[in-house]
């Protein structure tokens, strides 16, 4: 009800504000923190280009960096900073897009809580950012001044995160789930990615990526799975398949539907992917999986 709406906003600013606390002023908890802490150690009196070449990260999180030393204060200062923008952003796109997003948030708690929270601290601005980029693009109609609005804020994503590259294209993607004969162009999207994904990363690397960075990309794309892990990530597929569907069909939904039904339906073909060429889709479909959950969350509820 009306009445119950304020009480339920107090509740969800709280829990963001706990979130943000228990992140922020956490103590070496995620394996990816601690490499972030070692090398923010060992970069201190370096500039900005030093620190990027190496520690092999991108423009801003070399930036935040640069700026903390100057300011002589620690790392958990950018550990915080960091659990402030993801968080924030996150509970507010949260909010906006999903029906239930009490519900979304607990899956999100249970499922990615402390891979975006602990581990990969880069791209999960770099997601949350892409996100919101996203919900901006919907609320502008898709206009010409949204359009800007959008790349500009993908473009800082990928000062972030290079992963981020992926959602140049996306609005492309988008136009082919909004038409008919879905499935059909599914297929030919997945065989476009299976096909030309690793030579696109390539030749971006060849040309714009120096030094650190290489080593780290070149790690990335070695990665594969097999055996268990293997089985584990076709049956993931296939759930978010199920799930992509079932939500397409869903008659009561929110006026984002068709943002996290083509998000969804995205996560799938990446996670299928993924089985194929982890390297490069494992990483990829962090972009999409907050979407997913929050799909979920309503099919729950409805």
């Amino acid at each position: 009800s009306n009445k119950d709406k304020p009480a339920s906003n107090r509740y969800y600013i709280i829990t963001c504000l706990l979130w943000i606390i228990v992140v922020g002023i956490r103590y070496r908890v995620g394996i990816d923190t601690l490499q972030y802490e070692t090398k923010f150690e060992n970069t201190e009196g370096m500039n900005v280009i030093q620190i990027m070449f190496t520690a092999g990260y991108e423009f801003m999180w070399s930036f935040f960096m640069y700026v903390l030393h100057s300011l002589n204060l620690q790392y958990i200062y950018l550990q915080f900073i960091h659990a402030i923008i993801f968080n924030v952003l996150l509970f507010v796109f949260v909010k906006k897009i999903s029906l239930t997003p009490s519900v979304s948030l607990i899956l999100f708690s249970v499922f990615l809580f402390f891979y975006f929270e602990t581990e990969i601290l880069r791209e999960s601005l770099a997601v949350i950012i892409s996100l919101m980029a996203l919900y901006l693009l919907y609320k502008g109609n898709k206009t010409l001044r949204a359009y800007v609005v959008y790349y500009s804020l993908i473009v800082l994503a990928i000062l972030f995160h290079s992963s981020a590259l992926i959602m140049l294209v996306y609005p492309l993607v988008l136009k082919i789930f909004e038409s008919k004969f879905l499935i059909p162009k599914l297929v030919f999207i997945l065989l476009l990615l299976l096909l030309f994904a690793t030579p696109i990363v390539d030749i971006f690397i060849d040309t714009f990526v120096t030094g650190a960075v290489v080593d780290k990309v070149d790690a990335y794309q070695d990665r594969e799975i097999s055996g268990s892990l293997l089985y584990l990530r076709i049956i993931e597929a296939l759930i978010a398949l199920v799930v992509a569907s079932v939500y397409s069909r869903m008659k009561n939904v929110c006026e984002y539907r068709r943002l996290i039904r083509a998000g969804v339906w995205f996560y799938a073909v990446l996670m299928i992917g993924a089985c194929v060429k982890y390297g490069i889709f494992g990483r990829l479909v962090n972009y999409f999986s907050i979407l997913y959950y929050v799909s979920i969350a309503e099919l729950i509820v409805s």
